[in-house]
């Protein structure tokens, strides 16, 4: 199974409980990858929270991701019963604060249909139906704002 990862920034809330939204995706643009994610590609699935990709690790918490209008976001709850979960929380509620965001989303992802396309010379790739395995918040990824 060929796993790949995406990324782009944007926390819009977290509480004192955890709970938070994320964009991770935005569709219908060429991220860096040279991919465009269509819409109907993520739906709504529950996925687990990780840190930085790191499937070893003790989970930060689970998600349901969903499509509005041109997002890709996770609705997401962090343990907070978890050195991980509370370090991680502390560290995101301080980047929120900061203003602009400097910690990053992304997606570990399956591809169950995509095809490639030739738009304004350049070969893309169409990402039309997904399975995500998990959201992460991260250093930097491939998604464009």
């Amino acid at each position: 199974m060929d796993i790949e990862r995406k990324t782009i920034t944007h926390l819009k809330e977290l509480d004192e409980a955890g709970v938070g939204l994320a964009r991770f995706a935005t569709l219908n643009v060429i991220d860096s990858d040279g991919d465009i994610t269509l819409p109907g590609a993520f739906g709504e699935q529950n996925v687990k929270v990780m840190p930085s990709h790191d499937w070893g690790a003790v989970p930060l918490g689970s998600a349901r991701i969903f499509e509005k209008g041109d997002e890709a976001l996770a609705e997401f709850k962090i343990n907070l019963d978890t050195a991980s979960g509370k370090e991680w929380h502390s560290a995101l509620k301080f980047d929120l604060e900061q203003g602009k965001g400097l910690i990053e989303w992304s997606y570990g992802f399956k591809i169950e249909d995509s095809e490639t396309e030739t738009r304004d010379g350049e070969s893309v790739r169409l990402l039309k139906k997904l399975t995500v395995h998990e959201v992460s918040p991260v250093m930097l990824g491939a998604g464009v704002d």
